[in-house]
C-alpha cells in the first residue's frame, strides 16, 4: 500500500517527468517555429533570388502547416495520455488502499474477537479468584476445627486411658477381694 508520503513522492516524480516532457515538447515547438521562420526567410530569400512561383511556396507552407498541426495533435494526445496514467495511477493506488483497509478491518475484527476472548478469560480468573478465596478460607476454618477437634480427641483419649486404668485397678481389685474371700473361708 502507499502511504501519503510514498502517494506524494510518486506524484511528485511524475509531475517532475512530466514537466520535463512538457518543456522538451515546448522546446521543439520553439525549435519548430525557429524552424519556420528560418524557413520563411531562407524561402522568401531563395524567391527572390530563384523566382519560385507562389504556388510552389504556398505548397511548402501547408505542408509545413501540416507537420506543425501533426506535432501539435501528439503533443495534445501526450497531454491526454499523462492525464490518463495520473487517473489510473490514482485508481490504482485507491484499490490497493481499499484492499488494505478490508485488511486492517479483518485484523481489527480479530482484534476484537480476541478481546471478547480475554474478558471472558479475565471474568473466568475473578470468579476463580473468588472460589479460590473460599476455598482458603475453609481450609483455614477446617484447621482450625481440625486442631480443636484434635483436642478433644486428645482429651478423649487421655479419659480413655483413664477409664482403662480405673476398669484396670477396678479389676484388681474385685480379684483381690475374691482372693480374700477364698482366704477367709
Amino acid at each position: 500500500m502507499f502511504n501519503k508520503k510514498e502517494f506524494a513522492e510518486l506524484k511528485e516524480e511524475f509531475n517532475s517527468k512530466f514537466s520535463e516532457l512538457h518543456s522538451q515538447f515546448n522546446s521543439r515547438i520553439v525549435e519548430q517555429n525557429k524552424f519556420l521562420k528560418e524557413f520563411a526567410v531562407a524561402f522568401a530569400e531563395l524567391q527572390q533570388t530563384n523566382g519560385l512561383s507562389a504556388e510552389k511556396i504556398k505548397k511548402d507552407l501547408e505542408e509545413v502547416n501540416s507537420i506543425r498541426q501533426s506535432f501539435e495533435t501528439t503533443l495534445n494526445r501526450l497531454n491526454s495520455v499523462s492525464k490518463n496514467i495520473e487517473e489510473t495511477a490514482a485508481m490504482n493506488v485507491k484499490e490497493v488502499a481499499e484492499k488494505e483497509l478490508e485488511s486492517i478491518k479483518a485484523s481489527s475484527k480479530q482484534f476484537r474477537g480476541i478481546e471478547n476472548e480475554m474478558k471472558s478469560i479475565l471474568e473466568n480468573v475473578n470468579s476463580l479468584q473468588l472460589e479460590i478465596s473460599k476455598f482458603l478460607s475453609i481450609s483455614h476454618q477446617i484447621k482450625l476445627v481440625d486442631f480443636t477437634l484434635k483436642r478433644h480427641e486428645e482429651d478423649l483419649s487421655s479419659s480413655e486411658r483413664e477409664r482403662m486404668a480405673l476398669r484396670n485397678e477396678n479389676e484388681e481389685l474385685k480379684s483381690i477381694m475374691a482372693r480374700m474371700k477364698r482366704n477367709k473361708y
